[in-house]
């Protein structure tokens, strides 16, 4: 998505990286966001404009900026401006830890910044940045039009399921850890799986259908599907495969689990659940 990183950028990305695996926040942010601003004479905001951003708690940002001044031709009027970029606050209404202070000066000629890297907040989804511009010193004497282009770090962490593959008998359920006790984000869960209908303990030919439950630290059933294996290609079933979807609206730590149930007249081998996430605010 990004090209010709630089070593700033190359620093960024690893860390990013090396978060991911420590600690399960760092996910996707699926809406890219770009929201125009202006300040100065003749514009709405006489001396700073302020834009909010909504993201996923815990994920890390991309962003640039866009931006040219208004008024005479000539280097004399170019204009030294500041844009601040700001976490999430307490709440909605407050302004939360300056991050990065990028100074640049406007000209009449549109430019364009190079892509910084911000780190992720521990709030999100309904408390947003705040990215503020405003000249460098006192009022601006011409009018400042841009853009600040807010992006996400791309990264879809698959989530680990306790234990190898599983055979269930009819009848019967098991549980099993889902991801650590770090909990999740505010994200998108995803669970689907493959599996095989267990035929005196060698695969057999027939459909089996399951049902998955994804239970929240404090047990209680946080979204549930029933359905068929996700390799499924038998007319009868392959239109109702199993997928369980579910979004944490806040980030909830503790040990997620994974509850799976044989309630099919037939034995099931191999069972491999598969869970993934991405950082988002809806569905």
């Amino acid at each position: 998505m990004f090209l010709n990183l630089g070593g700033e950028m190359k620093k960024f990305v690893k860390t990013a990286l090396f978060s991911a695996l420590v600690f399960p926040c760092i996910a996707v942010f699926a809406q890219e966001e770009q929201k125009a601003f202006e300040f100065g004479p003749g514009t709405a905001n006489p001396t700073a404009a302020a834009i909010k951003f909504f993201a996923p708690c815990h994920i890390d940002i991309f962003t640039d900026i866009i931006f040219r001044r208004a008024g005479e031709t000539g280097s004399t009027y170019d204009l030294p401006i500041v844009i601040e970029y700001r976490q999430p606050g307490s709440s909605a209404t407050s302004e939360g830890t300056l991050v990065r202070r990028v100074n640049i000066t406007a000209t009449r000629t549109q430019q364009k910044t190079t892509t910084y890297g911000l780190p992720g907040a521990a709030a999100g989804c309904t408390v947003p940045w705040t990215v503020i511009a405003k000249a460098a010193s006192g009022a601006a004497p011409v009018a400042i039009f841009g853009s600040i282009r807010m992006s996400p770090y791309i990264h879809i962490p698959t989530v680990e399921i306790e234990g190898g593959l599983i055979s269930l008998a009819k009848g019967n359920w098991v549980t099993k850890k889902f991801g650590t006790s770090a909990g999740f984000p505010q994200s998108v869960i995803e669970i689907d799986g493959g599996w095989f209908h267990s035929l005196l303990g060698i695969p057999g030919p027939l459909p089996v259908r399951l049902k998955f439950e994804l239970l929240k630290p404090d047990g209680s059933v946080a979204a549930s599907a029933s359905g068929y294996t996700k390799f499924e290609i038998n007319p009868c079933c392959s239109n109702n495969k199993l997928l369980v979807k579910y979004l944490v609206k806040e980030h909830l730590s503790g040990q997620w689990k994974l509850r799976i149930t044989n309630n099919s007249n037939d034995d099931v081998m191999n069972i491999d659940p598969r869970g993934r996430f991405w950082g988002a605010c809806t569905l």
